[in-house]
């Protein structure tokens, strides 16, 4: 049966009710993005005082810095001096397998802020065993990508079970009591440290930086307190933000499954409102 003219009518209110939907989600989106990010530009700068404020030059006390104007609790110093390990994954590739023992992360799987395990491979456990003596990551360390188009990409390891990097993944793990690896994952995420990963690469088939570079990269580290205060307010952004993309996937998904069964008549309009 032909779709009339009043059922295509009906589809497309349908369709645009949810583009409507999709468009307000974008923008929702983009706001709490900006919102984030300059955020982040003054708390990873300036930082906030126990009172929850963030600094300012006329209210409180600066110092000068290679990273410039820094507020005087706090101390610049290299990721190396900052970080227990810095270490990354296998230069020798092993055989890979959709099934297996240990999950192989390599920097397809590190998109920015979070892991990708849609496709990830597995190797077995003597070559898991060979790369952990060497890359012993850990729950909750920090991975970043270091070679290709993705280097920067930066997520915190939220696999429980042990798993394999590949040398496109490097793992770093901040000193216990000093520098919290939630805080350096939002360090790593920054635009000016992700303008320097992007400055320091090189090569010719395959531009990256390299374990050298990143540990002479400078970062700022605030006494650990004051860490925990802004990892709070920089994760209710950031789950805000998990939330609005979730849903824009719900709605994009939606809109394609019904373009495909109301455009095709094979689910028809009087049914579903029926």
């Amino acid at each position: 049966m032909p779709i009339s003219e009043t059922e295509q009518s009906t589809i497309a209110t349908i369709l645009s009710t949810i583009d409507q939907a999709i468009e307000k989600t974008e923008q929702l989106i983009a706001k709490y993005e900006r919102i984030k990010t300059g955020l982040m530009q003054d708390l990873l700068t300036r930082g906030i005082d126990e009172q929850g404020r963030i600094r300012r030059e006329e209210t409180h006390q600066f110092k000068d810095s290679a990273l410039g104007r820094v507020p005087v609790e706090w101390e610049v110093v290299t990721l190396k001096a900052a970080c227990e390990r810095i270490q990354d994954g296998t230069h020798f590739s092993p055989e890979i397998s959709e099934v297996g023992e240990f999950m192989y992360i390599t920097s397809k799987n590190i998109r920015m802020g979070e892991l990708d395990l849609n496709n990830v491979d597995f190797i077995t456990r003597e070559a898991h065993d060979s790369i952990f003596r060497r890359c012993s990551v850990k729950y909750r360390d920090v991975l970043l990508t270091k070679d290709g188009a993705n280097t920067g990409n930066v997520s915190l390891n939220t696999i429980k079970e042990p798993i394999s990097l590949l040398s496109s993944v490097a793992f770093l793990r901040g000193k216990k009591g000093y520098l919290k690896n939630d805080f350096l994952f939002q360090v790593l995420a920054s635009e000016k440290l992700q303008k320097t990963f992007k400055d320091q690469m090189s090569g010719n088939a395959i531009t990256r930086t390299t374990l050298t570079k990143i540990n002479a990269t400078l970062i700022t580290v605030p006494k650990v307190d004051e860490q925990d205060r802004i990892i709070s307010v920089l994760e209710k952004f950031g789950s805000n933000l998990f939330k609005e993309k979730n849903n824009l996937m719900k709605y994009q998904s939606m809109k394609t499954a019904l373009m495909q069964d109301l455009l095709t008549g094979r689910v028809r309009v009087n049914k579903m409102i029926g």
